[in-house]
C-alpha cells in the first residue's frame, strides 16, 4: 500500500515540479526477471526511475541510509534493500536474487556510488555477478536532471527538468552461456557500463 502510495505521490511531483520525461519504457519486459542498470548522480534517482515505470522496482540503496529510524522504515516499505559500497555485500546479493527468481524488478547501480554527472564512473563487480547467476535482462537507464535537482551536498532541492531513457535490453549470452572465468563478472559490468555510455553518448 505504502509502495503504491509513494508511487503516485513521486509521480505527480515528479511530473509538475521537474516536468519529468521518459522515454523507452516499452524496453522494460512486462513480466518476468529484470536487472536495471542506471548511472547514478543524485539522491533522487531510484525514484524517479522507479517512478516512471508501471511495475515494481526493488532498489538496492547504501546501509548506512537503513540506520535512520523513520527513513530506513520507509525505504524497506518501498521495495528497497540494504547493499555495503565497499565490499562484496553476500547478503544484498542472495536478497536481489530471491526478487529475481520471483520474476521481479531489481535496480543496482554499476558505479556502486554517485559521480558528477559529466563522466561515467568504473563499474564495480556486483552488477555482473547479479546478472550472470540470474540469468535476467539487464536494461541499461540513464538519467539526467537529477544531478541538477539535488547535487552533491545539497541541503535545497532545485526545480529543473529530470530525463529518464530505458535502453533495449543486453545481449549478454555470450557470458550466460559460458563458462565462468576468472574476473568474468567485471566483464560483464563493463559490458553493461559500455550500453550504458552508448545511451549517455545518445541522449546525454
Amino acid at each position: 500500500m505504502l509502495y503504491h502510495f509513494s508511487h503516485a505521490l513521486f509521480f505527480v511531483i515528479a511530473s509538475i515540479f521537474f516536468r519529468m520525461r521518459a522515454y523507452g519504457r516499452k524496453n522494460v519486459p512486462r513480466k518476468g526477471p529484470v536487472v536495471l542498470a542506471p548511472n547514478h548522480v543524485s539522491y533522487f534517482d531510484p525514484a524517479i526511475i522507479g517512478t516512471a515505470l508501471w511495475r515494481k522496482v526493488n532498489y538496492a540503496a547504501k546501509r548506512e541510509l537503513f540506520d535512520r529510524p523513520v527513513f530506513g522504515w520507509w525505504l524497506r516499505s518501498v521495495q528497497s534493500f540494504p547493499i555495503a559500497r565497499d565490499v562484496m555485500d553476500r547478503r544484498a546479493l542472495r536478497m536481489a536474487l530471491n526478487f529475481l527468481k520471483d520474476e521481479k524488478i531489481v535496480l543496482m547501480f554499476p558505479e556502486g556510488t554517485r559521480g558528477d554527472g559529466k563522466q561515467l564512473l568504473e563499474a564495480r563487480p556486483g552488477v555482473g555477478m547479479l546478472a550472470y547467476m540470474s540469468k535476467a535482462p539487464v536494461v541499461p537507464v540513464y538519467i539526467t536532471g537529477t544531478d541538477q535537482v539535488y547535487p552533491k551536498d545539497a541541503k535545497m532541492f532545485r526545480f529543473k527538468p529530470i530525463t529518464v531513457y530505458y535502453g533495449k535490453p543486453l545481449d549478454l549470452e555470450r557470458y550466460y552461456s559460458s563458462k565462468k572465468y576468472k574476473g568474468m563478472y567485471m566483464d560483464i559490468s563493463r559490458e553493461i557500463m559500455k550500453g550504458l555510455q552508448e545511451l549517455k553518448d545518445k541522449h546525454g
